[in-house]
């Protein structure tokens, strides 16, 4: 029994529990760092609402959203669309509600800038990289009334307009929180989501911050472009054949181009520039400017790019015949609660075709012209 005892209580029983237990402390010591530059948003706006039959009346709907500590000046980034049209917006950390004030919108990230008169908890480190797929992360955000929950998860990498993607599992609480490093760097401002279910978050990456911020303090909004169009990444094969004079940018001296690639229509908004100029649900999007385009990505952001009030040509395939519409760029705008990544220009939801999809859809055609011709023999 004696000796039982000296070798449970031995250091070399328990040691192997130290790595878990230091493990343990650690990520205690990092969250809690982390929860020091995080604070909860509440905004809230008078709407509407049908009382009685005949009647109408007023309610304030509140939303719950994230913040982060830009630095010690009282500036707090967040997600635009969780406060753009909002009445009152009140920034909550340490049992303390302070109202703010709304600097200025960036409509290229959908990130937007507040002000408090006070100094709060402390500014997030932000981290120079601009690199970090398959990095372990934390991400921290308010999550079902609980302002600082963190979430583990991976870097996932750079989408193609220069945002990062998580496979963080985030509410839309968690939006204008951050995702940080296992140093406690601040890594990227949670912005958006994409998914069905289990949403992956999508961030503003914080080497871009302070440049963002600082153009927000000195000029105000950022505007970005706006056509009115979801598009679709679409892959052709075999791949379509253009006879000049639509060729593109590099291509001169080729009798011919080959498309294989493009940016197929989902929706058109009523009203847009892009219905103004003719473009319809279905069309195949394969030129911007002379410019070659390959995918949906590309289309968002170089219409979000593009100066409101400018004119761009868009080169589009419609039932087999190339077209040109020359549209005049809108100014977007950012909605009450509806994140950037879940509207307008970029829809993964959309559907994508393959030649296979194309053939199966030309029999189909087919089958019913012959059916109607045999009929009418008959």
């Amino acid at each position: 029994m004696v000796l039982f005892w000296a070798v449970f209580y031995s250091p070399s029983a328990w040691s192997a529990d130290r790595p878990l237990t230091s493990l343990e402390v650690g990520f205690n010591d990092l969250v809690f760092d982390m929860s020091r530059s995080v604070v909860t948003i509440e905004s809230s706006h008078r709407a509407r609402v049908g009382a009685m039959a005949g009647t109408t009346g007023e309610a304030v709907e509140n939303l719950v959203s994230s913040g982060l500590i830009f630095d010690t000046l009282g500036h707090v980034l967040v997600a635009a669309s969780s406060v753009a049209g909002q009445d009152q917006i009140e920034v909550e950390i340490d049992d303390r509600q302070i109202p703010a004030t709304l600097v200025g919108v960036d409509y290229f990230t959908d990130m937007a800038v507040l002000h408090v008169p006070v100094r709060l908890g402390m500014p997030a480190r932000l981290s120079s990289r601009q690199v970090c797929a398959g990095q372990m992360v934390l991400a921290m955000g308010n999550a079902y009334g609980l302002r600082a929950a963190p979430a583990m998860g991976f870097c996932a990498g750079t989408r193609p307009d220069g945002s990062l993607q998580f496979s963080v599992p985030i509410t839309s609480s968690s939006y204008g929180g951050g995702v940080f490093d296992l140093s406690g760097e601040l890594l990227g401002l949670i912005v958006g989501s994409i998914g069905q279910g289990a949403r992956v978050a999508v961030a503003v990456p914080a080497y871009q911050l302070s440049q963002i911020v600082s153009y927000i303090c000195q000029y105000g909004d950022r505007h970005a472009g706006y056509v009115g169009v979801s598009t679709a990444d679409i892959e052709i094969v075999p791949p379509i054949e253009l006879a000049s004079p639509f060729q593109f940018a590099g291509s001169a001296g080729r009798a011919t181009t080959m498309i294989s690639q493009g940016a197929v229509t989902t929706l058109v908004v009523p009203g847009s520039p892009a219905a103004a100029a003719g473009l319809q649900k279905g069309d195949l999007i394969i030129g911007y400017d002379s410019q070659r385009l390959t995918s949906a990505g590309q289309l968002a952001t170089l219409v979000r790019r593009s100066s409101p009030g400018t004119a761009i040509d868009l080169t589009f395939i419609r039932q087999n015949d190339v077209h040109n519409a020359r549209v005049i760029v809108g100014r977007k705008e950012i909605e009450l609660n509806t994140p950037f990544y879940d509207v307008e220009q970029f829809d993964q939801s959309g559907p994508t075709a393959d030649s296979l999809v194309q053939v199966l859809d030309y029999l189909k055609q087919e089958v019913s012209r012959l059916e109607a011709r045999l009929k009418r023999l008959r």
